[in-house]
């Protein structure tokens, strides 16, 4: 089964500048698709760093209302937790009872 994708097209745009004696064309075609390759890697791997520390803040423990500590993996839905000042929300909450502001911008990266 032949698949046509990225690197077929750029083969036969290669092909096609070598066929025609257009040698300056078909290296300028090759070095432009690698360097968008190393680039595409590139962007890809800082993604996954970013995504990464996002994920390592998340807290692992979560406050139960009456001062119990639980594992988010064993929080259930219905639970209450106790979302105290200056602490992490450790998991996707709606609130109950109180008022407050939740920062927001290490998610979004607004400042």
């Amino acid at each position: 089964l032949l698949v046509i994708d990225i690197n077929m097209l750029m083969l036969l745009a290669i092909a096609g500048a070598l066929a025609l004696q257009e040698f300056t064309e078909a290296a300028a075609v090759a070095f432009l698709f690698g360097a968008s390759e190393m680039l595409e890697q590139r962007a890809l791997a800082r993604s996954r760093a970013a995504l990464a520390e996002v994920i390592a803040l998340a807290p692992e423990e979560a406050e139960l209302v009456g001062g119990k500590m639980v594992g988010v993996e064993e929080l259930s839905i219905g639970d209450l937790v106790a979302i105290k000042p200056g602490t992490k929300v450790p998991v996707d909450v709606h609130v109950v009872r109180g008022v407050s502001k939740v920062d927001e911008s290490i998610l979004t990266g607004e400042a």
